[in-house]
């Protein structure tokens, strides 16, 4: 007993000593004046702002403050998050930029490789390396380097899975963390508010609302008119002129590009579906598992607006196919499929690009490749 406590506290050194090396690294790297350019500078300007008094939705509040430090951005850019991302943001506004931008590169690498090792727990080989190819998948790479805030939503997302059955009012509170970007996760959405209808999840629905109510609490007290900057944002925010590289948007832009509600449609079906899976498979289920996986990546493939940074949720469901008894030439295509979205990374192939509408479409095809539907023999990992 004595002997695994040890064990566990130099494994966890061990982790700590790692991120911080290469948080350092990556402050090497990227530095301070390379932030501007990444979506950490939206996310400071909101903090800076919001300590202010001022609306963090404000195009013209966050020019001039990027213009006050020097930067001249062609165009400012904007929080989309809901205020629930408040109380991860309002940190960065004590800080100056250069060291805000030095913590919240700890923070984003903490938060991945925190889900990484947690990953490994979960699926209980705790000898094996398994679990660092994790750092491998091309999107954990495009998240850290961009600096995007889905990291938090990723350890919510893992604890959550860790924690559903034995402590689920805590596995409540973390995956309320999710609803920083809740349209990533649409079906899930929809499969867990039947799960906890059905078995009578109270606890993790209490959870959940008390994670959301303190979250919104917060935002509002700093704030009180934040939840209308909010909408007032979305409403203004010109959205059939932005392109993001995902199924959705070549739907909408293949059919009329000018109908904006297009790009729900495909979010909509894949609710119906989670909806009937959930209830064609609700015996037996589970969320750490073939049934949550399958569910992250097909919300991952219909979401109405996304980025390749926030396919680091798929980490979970890939990482997952290596420690079931997969056949290997599925193994071999995902590697084949992250390679590919690290070269064109490392080929400086920007996110807004239409190169990268592939990915969660090779992802959820991978795992479907690798675990057929309904798989019995994976039943070790409920």
């Amino acid at each position: 007993m004595e002997h695994n406590k040890a064990g566990g506290v130099r494994e966890y050194i061990a982790l700590l000593v790692f991120i911080a090396i290469l948080s350092l690294l990556l402050c090497i790297i990227a530095p301070s004046d390379r932030a501007s350019k990444r979506d950490f500078i939206c996310y400071w300007t909101s903090g800076q702002l919001l300590l202010h008094g001022v609306d963090p939705y404000s195009p013209d509040a966050i020019m001039r403050l990027e213009r006050s430090q020097g930067y001249r951005p062609e165009k400012a850019m904007i929080l989309r998050n809901p205020p629930l991302a408040v109380p991860l943001l309002i940190p960065l506004g004590l800080l100056s930029f250069k060291l805000a931008n030095v913590v919240w590169l700890f923070l984003i690498v903490s938060s991945i490789a925190v889900s990484i090792h947690l990953l490994r727990e979960l699926h209980g080989d705790l000898t094996s390396r398994t679990h660092l190819l994790g750092y491998a998948f091309a999107p954990t790479l495009i998240c850290v380097s961009a600096g995007q805030i889905v990291a938090f939503a990723l350890f919510g997302i893992v604890v959550f899975l860790l924690l559903y059955k034995g402590r689920p009012f805590v596995a409540g509170v973390a995956l309320s963390v999710c609803l920083i970007k809740p349209h990533l996760l649409l079906p899930f959405g929809v499969a867990l508010l039947l799960w906890i209808l059905f078995q009578r999840q109270t606890r993790v629905a209490l959870g959940m609302f008390t994670g959301m109510l303190t979250a919104s609490a917060i935002a509002t007290a700093i704030r009180p008119s934040i939840w209308m900057d909010y909408f007032s944002m979305m409403r203004n925010a010109a959205l059939d002129q932005e392109f993001m590289p995902t199924p959705s948007t070549f739907f909408r832009l293949a059919i009329h590009p000018a109908w904006v509600w297009l790009q729900i449609v495909p979010a909509v079906l894949g609710c119906l579906w989670a909806a009937w899976y959930y209830l064609e498979h609700r015996e037996g289920w589970t969320w750490a598992g073939h049934n949550g996986y399958l569910l992250i990546l097909v919300s991952l493939l219909v979401a109405p607006r996304a980025w390749v940074t926030d396919e680091v949720l798929a980490v979970p469901a890939l990482l997952f196919l290596f420690y079931a008894d997969c056949p290997r030439t599925a193994l071999y295509w995902l590697a084949g499929a992250s390679t590919i979205a690290m070269v064109e990374m490392f080929a400086a192939v920007q996110v807004t690009s239409g190169f990268y509408v592939w990915t969660t479409t090779a992802w959820l095809a991978c795992y479907l490749i690798a675990i057929p539907p309904a798989p019995k023999r994976l039943s070790a990992y409920s």
